[in-house]
């Protein structure tokens, strides 16, 4: 096995890639257990830097029992390396699902486009929303969140830096 052949699979099976799985060195076989601790403490601050970040969609995704299955598919995905962008890049992971459902997909949005104003980005963001926001985003916050909340309707939020202090506005969508 070539130095880089040996580099490669050693780095994809440190970041639970799929193409690891087959091990034929021996060498590979014992490093790959040996590895299961740093993986361990790597899944461990994903999960701590999700919850920090993205509360809302944290909170939602623990409510619905999914959290830590999504946790493991993102962390299967490339991903960036800095605090700062793990909650960003967690939440367009999320908003890119096939999976999510219509309110996870709004929820992630929301707090997305709510990171994004923290981070210097400008440009109106219009979320639409499957039920009435204020109850479903309470909930959330308050860790309270179940079916019972939802009130379902045509609503769309507007994230804005031009809103000042109050970020966003909720609208309900007339046809």
């Amino acid at each position: 096995m070539n130095l880089q052949t040996l580099q490669t699979d050693l780095l994809n099976r440190f970041k639970y890639r799929s193409k690891a799985l087959a091990i034929t060195d021996v060498y590979l076989r014992r490093a790959a257990f040996n590895l299961r601790h740093p993986k361990n403490v790597i899944s461990w601050w994903r999960k701590i830097q999700v919850q920090d970040d993205c509360l809302l969609t944290g909170t939602l995704l623990k409510k619905s029992g999914i959290f830590d299955d999504t946790l493991g598919q993102f962390i299967m995905e490339r991903f960036s390396i800095f605090k700062e962008e793990v909650g960003i890049n967690f939440l367009d992971f999320i908003r890119r699902s096939q999976q999510a459902n219509v309110l996870l997909k709004s929820v992630s949005q929301f707090e997305y486009a709510m990171l994004r104003l923290k981070t210097g980005y400008s440009d109106d963001v219009v979320i639409p929303w499957p039920y009435e926001p204020f109850g479903v985003i309470e909930s959330l916050l308050d860790n309270t969140y179940n079916e019972s909340v939802l009130r379902p309707g045509n609503f769309e939020i507007i994230v804005s830096e031009s809103y000042g202090p109050e970020l966003f506005r909720v609208y309900e969508v007339v046809n």
